[in-house]
């Protein structure tokens, strides 16, 4: 486990990204390629994109992972960086991004059993 991971602690990282008008199909395409790799990743414990009803070219990603340390090693590998020249193609910089630490979960696909 590593160091900055507790036991049974969870990290969240939350960025709101936002996308040239007309780039959202070409960003959400890129974006499950980039989740479908991420799955394999040690650490890596789950991923939701979603898309405010009001801001259609906005997308809200959360990411969630047992330690930062396994985000910034998977930041490294050749399917993160490919994918995020084109996610970076479609975004009007800079996404602004914030990373959580878990206080309190209940989330019934976390339960054990």
């Amino acid at each position: 486990m590593s160091e900055d991971a507790r036991q049974g602690e969870i990290f969240q990282v939350i960025g709101r990204f936002n996308l040239r008008p007309g780039a959202e199909a070409a960003w959400d395409a890129a974006f499950r390629e980039r989740i479908e790799a991420a799955t394999s990743a040690p650490g890596w414990l789950g991923v939701a994109s979603w898309a405010p009803v009001s801001e259609p070219s906005q997308r809200i990603v959360i990411g969630r992972w047992r330690a930062r340390t396994d985000f910034d090693t998977w930041t490294q590998t050749e399917s993160y960086i490919r994918t995020k020249e084109i996610l970076d193609s479609c975004q009007t910089p800079p996404p602004d991004i914030e990373w959580f630490r878990s206080v309190a979960i209940l989330d019934k696909a976390l339960a054990p059993g």
